[in-house]
């Protein structure tokens, strides 16, 4: 007896087209899926950005994370102080250049931790720091927009922090082999207004002639330089003196 194979009676063609309008229709409620649930978070984040806009101890909040996640940055590449900084960011550096040397070399957009004997400019881009040492800065100043975490709230208090920064920070160095010369100059320059005494230490060397001062940023140091006899002034470190965070540097020579 001859055995004859059963054919299909569904066509291969309605078995393949079946195939695709299963796929497509798959296909599309994929896609539904995903649109819906971009727009469910896009609408959540703009409800919760536009929380935070209107509310001020949520913003208040978002500015201190900022501002404690930027300070352990920059503790990578330096010592900071232990004191809580002001915080902001640079918006018209060329307003600020015009009155301060110090912002020479920042750009907008650069953050500033200001404490209360000097500020440090960071560019969080490139991780690098730009400059630090004493700065002034008007508290109602727009070019710099303020992200404090400074415990004052209110105007009048940032200001008073502000204000304490015009002095002048100075290091000086021995360089003269006299054991306690350095101390001894510190202590007269704690006594002058306007100067504060950052650091007292050694030179790199015993062998410097005549007593030489270092106006690092350039800031008036008249008042300073008239009360020492026979100083030299100049603004750049001698060859081999390593960098200082003061304004300004003195090295004791021989006479």
């Amino acid at each position: 007896m001859e055995i004859r194979e059963k054919k299909s009676l569904v066509p291969q063609t309605l078995l393949q087209n079946t195939k695709i309008k299963d796929f497509i229709l798959i296909l599309f409620i994929l896609i539904f899926f995903i649109t819906t649930l971009f727009f469910y978070f896009s609408y959540h984040k703009v409800k919760k950005d536009l929380y935070i806009l209107t509310d001020p101890q949520a913003q208040e909040t978002i500015n201190k994370v900022e501002a404690e996640k930027l300070i352990t940055e920059i503790s990578e590449f330096m010592t900071l102080p232990e004191e809580t900084p002001v915080v902001g960011t640079i918006k018209d550096v060329d307003n600020l250049v015009k009155t301060q040397k110090f912002f020479v070399g920042s750009q907008n957009g650069d953050k500033i931790l200001i404490y209360k004997d000097k500020a440090v400019i960071y560019r969080p881009e490139t991780k690098k720091i730009i400059n630090v040492g004493p700065v002034y800065i008007e508290a109602n100043n727009e070019t710099v927009e303020d992200i404090s975490t400074s415990t004052t709230s209110d105007v009048d208090g940032d200001s008073e922090v502000l204000n304490e920064m015009e002095e002048v920070s100075v290091e000086v160095r021995n360089g003269s082999g006299v054991t306690g010369a350095a101390s001894n100059l510190g202590t007269e320059i704690e006594s002058i207004e306007g100067y504060i005494l950052n650091k007292v230490g050694d030179a790199v060397t015993t062998t410097y002639s005549g007593t030489w001062l270092v106006n690092l940023t350039g800031k008036n140091i008249d008042s300073l330089s008239s009360k020492i006899e026979d100083v030299q002034v100049i603004d750049k470190l001698p060859e081999g003196e390593e960098n200082s965070l003061a304004d300004v540097v003195i090295i004791i020579g021989s006479n």
